[in-house]
């Protein structure tokens, strides 16, 4: 593959991001799952259906106001961003994306990180780290913060092991209808599902 660049959201990028976004969530239930129609598969699979529903809700459909990309907020000085990775010979096809966005004046949380299915294990996501810190850094930023699901194991490890994040803490996102014989019956990598807090120290 070309080598990859780096360049900030725009608003034609829109119908892809969500593409994107949508298949690497998607990609952590087993296909087992997704194609049978057991209560229990059905219920996993609604419950990702809702938080997919509820990211496009949140932020990804207003990125240009959430992640600082219309004016200099009026609140605070730093500023969040959001990045999209491609190759120069084709710079409107996205490869992938990461946001930044403003918590406080020392921290910043990285968010909305999704790499194509077709572009992972070709460095696409460590270049989209890379840049999204070198932005940090300028913007006098401290530490990155950042959740992601237990059940997502190699994005634990992309993070922990690639690029040094910590693991600070873990709180349960376990659905209170979900009862204990439900919850027992689901594949290993989605039992007592949490969401794993990592940060890391900028030098």
């Amino acid at each position: 593959m070309q080598q990859v660049c780096i360049r900030s959201y725009q608003p034609s990028d829109q119908k892809q991001i969500e593409t994107i976004f949508q298949s690497g969530m998607m990609s952590y239930i087993d296909e087992p799952i997704v194609s049978t129609s057991t209560t229990a598969d059905r219920r996993l699979l609604s419950f990702m259906e809702e938080y997919l529903s509820s990211s496009l809700a949140d932020d990804l459909r207003n990125i240009e106001q959430v992640y600082d990309l219309q004016n200099k907020p009026q609140s605070h000085q730093r500023k969040g961003h959001f990045f999209i990775a491609f190759v120069e010979s084709n710079p409107e096809e996205v490869l992938g994306m990461v946001a930044l966005q403003f918590k406080s004046d020392s921290r910043a949380e990285l968010r909305r990180m999704s790499v194509h299915p077709d572009k992972r294990g070709k460095g696409v996501g460590s270049c989209l780290i890379r840049a999204l810190e070198t932005f940090a850094k300028q913007q006098g930023f401290s530490t990155i913060e950042l959740s992601t699901g237990s059940m997502m194991l190699s994005a634990i490890d992309f993070y922990t092991k690639r690029h040094q994040y910590v693991e600070v803490d873990r709180v349960s996102m376990r659905p209170k209808t979900w009862e204990d014989d439900f919850h027992d019956s689901l594949p290993k990598q989605w039992k007592n599902l949490s969401y794993v807090l990592l940060e890391k120290k900028l030098k």
